[in-house]
Order: C-alpha cells, then sequence, then structure tokens
C-alpha cells in the first residue's frame, strides 16, 4: 500500500505517467501474490485501488489521492458505495 500511495503522490501533477507506474506495481503484486509473500486480501485490495486510478480521468487521479478513506487498510469500494 505504501508503494502505491508514494508512486501516487510523487506523480501527482503526472497522472499518465503515475498509471504507467502503476500497472508495473500490479505485476509486482502478482508475483509477490504467486510467491505468498502477499496474501489474497492484500492483493485484492491493491487491485481495487488500481482498478479506480487507472480508469479514472486526471481529476478523478487526484480525488482518489486526496480521499483519506481510499487509502486506509480494509477499504471496500462495495462498502463506500452502499453509504452513498
Amino acid at each position: 500500500m505504501t508503494a502505491l500511495r508514494e508512486v501516487c503522490e510523487r506523480h501527482f501533477d503526472q497522472p499518465q505517467a503515475g498509471r504507467m507506474r502503476v500497472r508495473e506495481l500490479q505485476v509486482e503484486w502478482r508475483e509477490a501474490n504467486a510467491e505468498g509473500t502477499l496474501d489474497d486480501a492484500g492483493h485484492l485490495g491493491l487491485e481495487r485501488r488500481a482498478y479506480r486510478l487507472l480508469n479514472g480521468d486526471d481529476e478523478a487521479w487526484l480525488m482518489w489521492l486526496d480521499d483519506l478513506a481510499f487509502w486506509q487498510p480494509g477499504w471496500n469500494p462495495d462498502e463506500v458505495d452502499e453509504q452513498a
């Protein structure tokens, strides 16, 4: 989670470059999950966040970056949608 957040913050003003780095992180997460160093729940949480970051526009990139709940362990977009 820390690496993902650092990448996003480092590229806050260059969302496209940040998205490219997030895609690279996804490969690292898949490998870590396959090796057993990243559990399934952690992998799912990272992938859920990556999905939002990769599929949004530049404005959404900044919105997610500033959303403190998004970066909290256990963040679940399904629960957020139900509360809205």
